[in-house]
């Protein structure tokens, strides 16, 4: 069976706009959670170029769904993308989503991070100022007697909480 050793794609951002992709993946519990991919950042004529690497081998035929986050003057938008047999495709129109408002007039930590076993999160929380994941700051938890996360969000300043479901 052939593999792909590893795909990448390119998105083109006008100057200001922010671009995050995450591959979607799915547990033997069926629970999902969320992968930010890294990429690579090349500035062309007034424009961003992004590329963004899935380091994760495919199998012919196989497939990964992404989510891709775009942050531009204030507004979000989201889409579904594809990767199978070493192509990428992006749906067509902007996808319909449930959200919920991370906001607090004071500084606040949001510690309702849960994490597989595999310590994959299923909700990453970004900031759309900077447009990238804030970083959560892992702790144990003796009550649940699980590890959970600690998000740390400053005063007056909205956040976009991104979660993956059936």
């Amino acid at each position: 069976m052939e593999q792909f050793e590893g795909t990448n794609f390119t998105i083109i951002d006008a100057d200001g706009r922010k671009t995050m992709a995450f591959a979607v993946n799915k547990s033997e519990e069926e629970a999902y959670s969320l992968q930010k991919l890294d990429c690579s950042v090349e500035h062309v004529n007034g424009k961003v170029r992004k590329t963004f690497f899935y380091n994760e081998p495919l199998a012919a035929g196989d497939s990964k769904d992404l989510v891709i986050l775009a942050i531009d003057n204030g507004r979000a938008t989201l889409n579904w993308g594809l990767l199978k047999d070493n192509q990428f495709s992006i749906s067509e129109q902007d996808t319909s989503v449930d959200y919920k408002m991370l906001y607090s007039e004071k500084a606040t930590e949001y510690t309702d991070v849960k994490y597989t076993p595999n310590f994959k999160r299923p909700i990453s929380i970004i900031d759309p100022e900077i447009g990238d994941e804030v970083k959560p700051v892992l702790y144990y938890d003796d009550e649940a007697n699980m590890v959970k996360a600690k998000i740390k969000m400053m005063p007056n300043k909205p956040y976009i909480a991104l979660e993956v479901r059936d």
